[in-house]
């Protein structure tokens, strides 16, 4: 039952977020940061690969680097009265020519070490073909878990990094990793991901 809840929220926020964004409907929440156009990389410079910012997110505390120029951020805070496997917060990183890098952060209530929680609520996100294996992450280099989520009939593929900070669980997904830009990012993020206070 869990699993089948769990496949049916991760499906429909992501889905609503698609949706929404396409209509217009997240426009109020996004962070506008780096070129502060209306757009990613409208009338300004093109970001030079290596220049990031620090951005940090006073609801939660949560900091990571971005590209200097051309992003957009998008940034959710959901109900936290809800259960350990639907996403409470994200952060969704735009660049000028698509989505290259989603931030999913989930509170783990049990305080389930790292590969239970990811078995009995992120696994259902990653087909079976997915390949995990360990390492490190986070500014403060805490054990992770390292998907390998290969390609799939109209979908690219999407490296994901899930690991565990200040009780909260991050997965952190490139959007692309055929896209060199994302795949620059998506590793700078999950290198430099801290949280400044405790979760709320």
């Amino acid at each position: 039952m869990r699993i089948v809840q769990t496949v049916r929220s991760v499906r429909v926020l992501r889905a609503l977020r698609g949706l929404l964004t396409a209509a217009g409907l997240f426009a109020p929440c996004f962070a506008l940061a780096g070129d502060n156009g209306a757009s990613p990389g409208a009338d300004s410079p093109p970001w030079d690969g290596t220049t990031f910012r620090r951005m940090v997110d006073d609801a939660t505390g949560t900091a990571f680097d971005v590209p200097m120029l051309g992003f957009r951020l998008e940034t959710r805070h959901f109900e936290k009265k809800t259960p350990a496997y639907r996403i409470k917060d994200s952060f969704t990183l735009w660049g000028p020519n698509s989505l290259e890098v989603m931030i999913d952060v989930f509170d783990n209530p049990d305080q389930l070490e790292l590969s239970r929680f990811f078995e009995e609520h992120l696994a259902v996100m990653h087909t079976d073909k997915a390949a995990v294996t360990s390492g490190t992450a986070s500014a403060r280099n805490v054990p992770a878990l390292h998907v390998e989520q290969p390609k799939a009939p109209g979908i690219y593929a999407q490296p994901a990094t899930v690991f565990i900070l200040n009780g909260r669980v991050f997965h952190v997904t490139c959007a692309n990793e055929d896209d060199e830009r994302a795949v620059k990012v998506y590793l700078r993020v999950i290198a430099s991901l801290d949280v400044t206070k405790a979760a709320p």
